[in-house]
């Protein structure tokens, strides 16, 4: 069985978080005492602050850099943990044409709906939400723009514009 030790690096602090292992079939995490005791979670909504191991994640995760893509939160300085910026905005054809991370169970379409109900759920309200998604949607609309003052294949651009247009039109909704 393999064994990663997670540690926690932030606002000047250092200690175990927790381990991650993972026997070829199975992959599962579990938080290191010090994390107990500091009163850290990793995930608010995915792993609980418990003294337990925590298993069945879905088959695409079996990578430690899936499991932690799903990780959308930031901790603040007041250590709580609230939902991440946006970074999970960038390009990605993903397994099957999913997004590598879904949005509310939805991995294939993602639409404004779908983005709306997460920000409730991260606590974020939905004035705050409308307003974010699009402030972001002008970027997407003059992407292929864009793309032309840099050395893309034409190919490449025309996928990435294609995806990225399709979305687009999701989150206009």
């Amino acid at each position: 069985m393999r064994q990663v030790n997670v540690v926690y690096c932030g606002w000047g602090e250092q200690w175990p978080l927790g381990r991650l292992a993972d026997d070829g079939r199975t992959l599962l995490f579990e938080y290191a005492p010090e994390a107990l005791a500091q009163g850290l979670e990793l995930s608010p909504l995915h792993l609980k602050l418990r003294p337990q191991a925590y298993g069945d994640f879905p088959a695409y995760q079996h990578r430690l850099s899936g499991l932690l893509a799903e990780m959308a939160w930031r901790l603040g300085r007041d250590r709580h943990w609230r939902l991440a910026p946006a970074f999970d905005l960038t390009f990605s054809t993903g397994p099957m044409g999913l997004h590598h991370m879904d949005v509310c169970g939805e991995g294939a379409a993602i639409e404004r709906g779908h983005l709306l109900r997460l920000a409730q759920e991260g606590g974020i309200g939905i004035h705050t939400a409308k307003h974010s998604i699009d402030r972001m949607l002008p970027h997407a609309a003059s992407l292929a723009g864009r793309l032309a003052d840099f050395p893309v294949r034409r190919a490449t651009a025309q996928a990435l514009c294609a995806t990225v247009q399709a979305c687009y039109r999701r989150l206009m909704g």
